[in-house]
C-alpha cells in the first residue's frame, strides 16, 4: 500500500461520510487500480465498512430513527447470513457480474429517476428518534 492508496481510502471514506455509497466506490477501487479479485475485495470492503460505520453512526446518533433502524437490523442480519451462504455457492466470476449489474442499476436509478417530493409518512411516529 502506498501514499496514493491511503489518499484514496481517505477520499472514499470522506465521500462515504456524506451518505454516498462509499462501499461501492471502494469495491471499484479495490478491483480496479488495486487489482484485487472479487472475493478478497469483498472481505476488505466489509472490514472497511465496519470501521467507517462507527464514526458515521456516532456523528448521526441524534437523528437516527430508532424504530426504522431496528427493522433494518432485523432484516439485515438474516439477509447477511443468506447472502454469505449464496456467495459460497456461486463462482467468483458470476459474483463480479452480479455486483457490476447491481452497481450499474443503482447508478442508473439515481441518475435517471426524477427527484420526488418528500411526503411525510402517514404514521410520523414511526420515524421519531425518541
Amino acid at each position: 500500500m502506498n501514499i496514493r492508496d491511503i489518499g484514496m481510502c481517505f477520499l472514499l471514506s470522506a465521500i462515504a461520510g456524506t451518505g454516498v455509497g462509499g462501499g461501492g466506490l471502494f469495491m471499484i477501487y479495490l478491483t480496479g487500480p488495486m487489482g484485487f479479485s472479487q472475493l478478497p475485495a469483498q472481505a476488505v470492503n466489509l472490514f472497511y465498512f465496519m470501521a467507517a460505520a462507527v464514526p458515521s453512526v456516532l456523528t448521526r446518533f441524534r437523528t437516527l430513527p430508532f424504530r426504522l433502524t431496528g427493522l433494518c437490523i432485523a432484516g439485515g442480519i438474516p439477509g447477511v447470513i443468506l447472502g454469505s451462504y449464496v456467495r459460497n455457492l456461486l463462482p467468483e466470476e458470476m459474483l463480479a457480474k452480479i455486483f457490476g449489474i447491481l452497481l450499474a442499476a443503482s447508478g442508473a436509478a439515481v441518475f435517471f429517476i426524477r427527484e420526488r417530493k418528500e411526503k411525510k409518512p402517514q404514521n410520523s411516529d414511526f420515524f421519531k428518534t425518541e
